[in-house]
């Protein structure tokens, strides 16, 4: 695994290098000098860190980049024993960290330190170190922990933001369906209004021609009645009758 990892790197400094990119080649050397400090390789860890170091000095570098390769160069010199040489490189990389406010690097440098001074024999001064980390990982606790406590509150705040949203989605949807409900209502009592009136006027069209067929029915009655009675007085009918 780190010998693939070393040799993506390997080709990320060679893109790098090809194309001029100077200001991400000291983090490229680093990469590389970690890898090989995994792996037990100090010797070629420090060739790449103080290569990583050296780009800087030469180009300038950001506290970042500062940071980061000072701070493990220094652990891979207090590693390997080199106490004095720990000691600067721990010192230059931890101003650096609080230059950019970083407080996990350091904290990176205060446990180094401590840790340096503690194999210097120098236990007043380890314990100064070890202080000011307990304070400053107390420090961090109670920032992470607002920000733990912020972080669920917004999330709390989001869930009954979605919980109203659904709320008040099926409220609409709930109105929608007795809007739609009351509209159809409406409709078929529209269409039965319709449908009862349509039958008065077909039964009062009925009643009228019936009506009517009386009329004429009495009518030809009475005109039937006429015509017998105009026969019955007829000169012909008065001399047939007196025969």
């Amino acid at each position: 695994l780190y010998e693939k990892a070393i040799s993506t790197h390997q080709q990320s400094i060679d893109m790098l290098e090809a194309i001029g990119e100077v200001g991400k080649l000291a983090i490229a050397y680093h990469n590389l000098a970690v890898c090989y400090g995994m792996m037990g390789n100090f010797a070629l860890s420090e060739v790449y860190e103080k290569k990583a170091l050296s780009h800087i000095e030469k180009h300038g570098g950001s506290d970042y980049q500062q940071s980061v390769v000072r701070l493990s160069l220094g652990s891979l010199y207090l590693e390997t024993g080199r106490l004095n040489d720990a000691e600067v490189q721990l010192e230059k990389g931890g101003a650096a960290a609080k230059r950019m406010g970083n407080q996990a690097f350091v904290a990176n440098y205060l446990e180094n330190m401590a840790n340096l001074k503690e194999r210097k024999k120098d236990f007043a001064q380890a314990l100064y170190f070890r202080k000011q980390l307990d304070s400053l990982r107390n420090e961090q606790y109670e920032v992470d922990k607002l920000a733990a406590e912020a972080n669920a509150e917004k999330r709390f705040q989001a869930d009954l933001a979605r919980r109203e949203l659904a709320l008040l989605e099926a409220k609409a949807e709930k109105t929608e369906q007795l809007l739609w409900g009351s509209v159809l209502a409406g409709l078929l009592v529209l269409a039965l209004l319709g449908l009862l009136f349509r039958n008065y006027q077909l039964k009062k069209r009925s009643e009228q021609l019936l009506s009517i067929e009386n009329q004429l029915l009495t009518q030809e009655n009475a005109l039937a009645r006429f015509e017998t009675l105009r026969h019955q007085i007829s000169p012909h009918f008065l001399f047939n009758t007196l025969n």
